[in-house]
């Protein structure tokens, strides 16, 4: 692959007849790879495609980037180069305002062919903060705070010191993200969190987004925190599934 499209796009099992793609974009501190274990769940019809951020994985050399819009705009680049199927976005955290981004920018050169986006445990487009200037030990403690992390992990020295920078970098890229005026998204959205989420109350992701987006969005709440999405990966799986209009492998669409 070349251009934007072989930069930016990771298809950990190339599905070149599937009728749609799913392209996931992962939270802070993550890479493409998170979403890697999707695949077993999504039948043929769809290829999974993950984004992998600067910084991070095969990109660890790169810098990170420095502004979300701006990252977006990279990301959306890189889907129009291929506009030969329809796709979908699902975003988790970080991910959920980078795929909002990339739709924004992206609907008018898609039209019809962006069915969906997913946004996950995030509670609304805009959300400063400032985290992303607290010294190393608050801001690593984050990661036993919201259950990402396996304990033995976190207390690994030679891990934080690999991870902590992309950590800060994208905490800045979230803290510092505000929508620019543009047209609300068009395309069906769907909104999915744990019921025991710290960083997204039900309530606040139920209402949050209403001023980004067009129409009514469908709410999905899931037993689990922040990252509900690792142990429910089946069940979040066979939901996109569900709202693609496609059955998932191996487990019941909820209705």
């Amino acid at each position: 692959m070349s251009g934007e499209w072989g930069l930016w796009l990771r298809a950990f099992r190339p599905r070149p007849h599937a009728a749609m793609r799913l392209v996931c974009l992962p939270h802070a501190g993550g890479a493409a790879s998170f979403y890697r274990p999707w695949q077993a769940d999504l039948p043929p019809e769809i290829e999974l495609l993950g984004v992998q951020y600067p910084g991070r994985g095969d990109r660890f050399g790169e810098p990170h980037a420095e502004a979300l819009t701006a990252m977006a705009a990279r990301i959306a680049g890189a889907l129009t180069e291929r506009l030969d199927r329809p796709f979908a976005l699902f975003g988790h955290s970080l991910g959920a305002a980078v795929a909002f981004e990339v739709a924004r920018q992206v609907q008018d050169r898609a039209g019809g062919l962006l069915l969906a986006l997913f946004v996950s445990g995030r509670a609304a487009p805009a959300d400063p903060g400032l985290r992303h200037r607290e010294p190393d030990e608050v801001l690593w403690g984050e990661l036993a705070r919201l259950g990402g992390t396996s304990p033995e992990l976190v207390h690994c020295d030679e891990l934080r010191g690999l991870v902590l920078p992309t950590l800060r970098a994208d905490y800045r890229l979230s803290e510092t993200y505000g929508p620019a005026p543009r047209p609300a998204v068009r395309c069906p959205v769907v909104l999915c969190v744990g019921e025991a989420d710290p960083e997204a109350p039900v309530a606040a992701v139920r209402e949050g987004w209403l001023d980004g987006i067009r129409g009514e969005p469908t709410l999905r709440v899931y037993p689990g925190d922040h990252f509900y999405l690792v142990p429910h990966r089946a069940r979040v799986a066979a939901d996109v599934c569900r709202q693609l209009g496609l059955a998932a492998v191996g487990w019941p669409s909820t209705p």
